[in-house]
């Protein structure tokens, strides 16, 4: 009897652990951040290679899943909350698998190479070994191989920049570097918004040492991600900071409508309209005209405050489908203005 409880017990177990289809594609582009460096060509190679997660194929058989890369390259066994290489070669008997092998082994020990050098310190020998681990995967011929090459191109990228930030005179051409990283992250195949903040702020902090125009924009791109992932007094910090200068600048002053009203959607966020009463307030009295004022940003969270403050969901509603035909909310946007139609709903039934 014991041992059927015992069994029972361990099949639920691998029944609620059974790993699913999106922890296998975080499985597969997880990549330890290690501290390396390269020279500007690397960005172009990395956008070249930054490639999303191999096609495959996801069975689940309840207590366990199996995934098969479409090249038959690899095979991974998901049980217990984790994945597992079950098998690395298979696209035929061939000369192709052996060759894959091959050029991993050699990737590896340029990799071990560069990260011994990473620990020392020296960028110059730890970004080249990436690159050069990197190109060898290159002349791979399955899927994994091009996401493993992207890894070392990335290392690569950022040992390049851990160059130039040690160089006080080149403190700009490292903000360019993270900012390059910043965008990779945020936009490419592999998207990692994490490691995208940390990008955009230190590329933020190296503009601003140098009296750089562009660190605003950064401080800007990490607040919507900020805001994306939830996290809104962060967000609201930035943009606070970076606020008066757009405003003071004719160049950038078309730009901080938008911040306005990401900040306003953070504080919608927050549930906090007493706070973004006063904000709007606020904002009115610096920022006039095209500035804030005037703008439609400007009358969409008017409107959505004046229904609030109506208890009115139907005029909430139509605020939001205004504003949304001449400018398209985002996914995580929708979400969080949803949630303030329900809050009315559910006031309105009281």
């Amino acid at each position: 009897m014991l041992r059927y409880i015992l069994l029972a017990a361990s099949l639920a177990t691998c029944y609620k652990t059974n790993p699913d289809r999106e922890s296998f594609k975080a499985f597969i582009t997880n990549t330890p951040a290690v501290p390396t460096t390269t020279t500007s060509k690397i960005t172009s190679f990395l956008t070249r290679a930054f490639v999303g997660v191999p096609e495959h194929v996801y069975q689940d058989y309840v207590f366990f899943s199996i995934v098969t890369l479409k090249d038959n390259s690899a095979t991974f066994l998901g049980v217990l909350g984790q994945w597992f290489v079950v098998s690395g070669g298979g696209a035929g008997s061939g000369a192709l698998p052996d060759m894959n092998m091959e050029l991993e082994d050699l990737a590896e020990v340029d990799r071990a190479k560069a990260r011994q050098a990473a620990m020392k310190k020296d960028y110059a020998t730890a970004g080249n070994a990436y690159r050069s681990a990197a190109l060898r995967l290159q002349q791979g011929s399955s899927d994994l191989n091009q996401v493993q090459a992207a890894r070392n191109f990335e290392d690569a990228l950022q040992s390049a920049a851990k160059i130039f930030a040690a160089n006080p005179r080149q403190g700009t051409r490292a903000g360019q570097l993270y900012e390059d990283l910043g965008k990779l992250y945020a936009f490419g195949a592999q998207r990692n918004p994490e490691k995208a903040i940390e990008a955009y702020e230190t590329a933020a902090r190296y503009y601003e040492a140098n009296d750089d125009f562009r660190y605003p924009a950064q401080k800007a791109a990490a607040a919507a991600l900020l805001a994306e992932m939830g996290r809104y007094e962060p967000a609201i910090a930035h943009i606070e900071s970076i606020a008066p200068i757009c405003a003071s600048d004719e160049i950038r002053s078309f730009k901080l409508k938008d911040y306005l009203y990401l900040e306003a959607l953070c504080i919608i966020g927050l549930d906090d309209w007493v706070r973004l009463g006063r904000a709007v307030r606020a904002w009115e009295g610096r920022y006039e005209g095209d500035k804030w004022t005037k703008t439609r940003e400007c009358r969409f969270i008017k409107g959505l405050i004046d229904a609030k403050n109506l208890n009115d969901p139907k005029l909430y509603r139509d605020a939001c489908e205004e504003y949304d035909q001449f400018t398209r909310l985002q996914d995580w946007q929708i979400t969080l203005l949803l949630k303030g139609k329900q809050a009315l709903e559910r006031e309105d039934l009281k």
